[in-house]
């Protein structure tokens, strides 16, 4: 992005939860651990009880599996497209791996910690906008209270499209409390950036049954889609805030 554009900077998940430890990754960790370092051309492998976590040297990517769920985590990302492929080779190791078929899935889970930076707006512009987002009328609320908001807490919302469930929560933060709250990983640090919107959006559905790899790649892959056009319309929603 240019120097005069908008910049993100956002963690993202993807978590496949399994009914009845269905797909006991546990009973082959050394072989798959194994496997996925080869085809990933990593060297960080941990188990921890029942977890098997795969990872790059910088800890910036993550496999995970376990008796009751895998996925992947992806840290410091500029854009979802490192996401569509990393979730495309996540699913293509499990099918050379040939020794899993997924069957009752109990929740697609698809996360995206996003921390947002508006070109050319403050952080009291921000929070202005937000105070705006949070109340009908800011100025007859302060006037009745007899004081000024000076600053805004964290919105939390649930929502429903189509057969989606949304979780999703914002708010206008500062570069230092959103590492130190939210990413608490110091591979966010270069983001040069001192203000922006916090945006964190979980998008899940529960019992989908029985499906193949194939099918939970495609759903995972529209969930991404999904979450790109959630965020678009939020910032559209914000920047009418703003004109107002």
């Amino acid at each position: 992005m240019g120097k005069n554009q908008d910049h993100i900077i956002a963690r993202h998940t993807l978590e496949v939860r399994l009914k009845n430890r269905s797909l006991s990754f546990m009973d082959f960790k050394g072989e798959m651990g194994d496997f996925v370092l080869k085809k990933m051309a990593w060297n960080q492998l941990k188990v921890t009880g029942v977890r098997l976590d795969i990872t790059n040297e910088n800890f910036s990517e993550i496999l995970f599996f376990s008796w009751e769920n895998f996925g992947i985590q992806i840290e410091a990302q500029e854009d979802f497209d490192g996401f569509k492929t990393k979730i495309k080779k996540l699913f293509e190791i499990l099918n050379e791996f040939k020794k899993y078929q997924c069957v009752d899935i109990a929740r697609l889970g698809t996360k995206s910690s996003i921390y947002y930076h508006k070109n050319g707006m403050s952080f009291d512009g921000l929070k202005e906008i937000y105070k705006n987002i949070m109340f009908k009328d800011v100025n007859v609320l302060e006037k009745n209270m007899g004081a000024k908001i000076t600053d805004t807490g964290i919105i939390a919302v649930d929502m429903k499209s189509d057969d989606e469930n949304i979780n999703f929560t914002t708010g206008p933060m500062e570069k230092e409390e959103i590492i130190t709250k939210i990413f608490q990983n110091k591979l966010y640090d270069g983001f040069q950036y001192g203000n922006g919107i916090y945006f964190d959006i979980d998008v899940f559905k529960k019992d989908l049954g029985a499906l193949t790899l194939k099918e939970l790649e495609n759903r995972a892959l529209k969930n991404i889609e999904f979450i790109e056009a959630k965020l678009a319309g939020f910032l559209s929603y914000f920047s009418g805030v703003n004109k107002k």
